[in-house]
């Protein structure tokens, strides 16, 4: 038997994710279950997950501006923010304490 002959040129990772939306990996590293909640500016669209501590999750949104709140029991409240969403965004959103 011989060896397969060597590649002609070098495999290259495709990304899984879709190109014309922008991804984020959303991380709770804060400690109690979190509950998040996304809208889109406009309000035509609305969604709300959890992560329990340690949990990690990619999610994928259309191009635009999103409103957010992140919520976590008593001592830390809610958050709400903005992010402008953009094609090929590739991002960690990593949530925990401030230092």
């Amino acid at each position: 038997t011989e060896p397969a002959p060597p590649p002609t040129s070098p495999a290259t990772a495709e990304d899984p994710l879709p190109a014309d939306q922008g991804c984020y990996l959303f991380q709770n590293q804060l400690g109690p279950e979190i509950t998040i909640t996304l809208t889109r500016r406009g309000g035509d669209w609305t969604d709300t997950f959890k992560l329990q501590p340690n949990e990690e999750r990619p999610y994928c949104l259309s191009v635009g501006f999103y409103d957010y709140t992140l919520d976590a029991p008593p001592p830390y409240g809610a958050l709400n923010d903005t992010i402008e969403v953009k094609a090929g965004d590739r991002f960690y959103f990593p949530i925990r304490p401030k230092d």
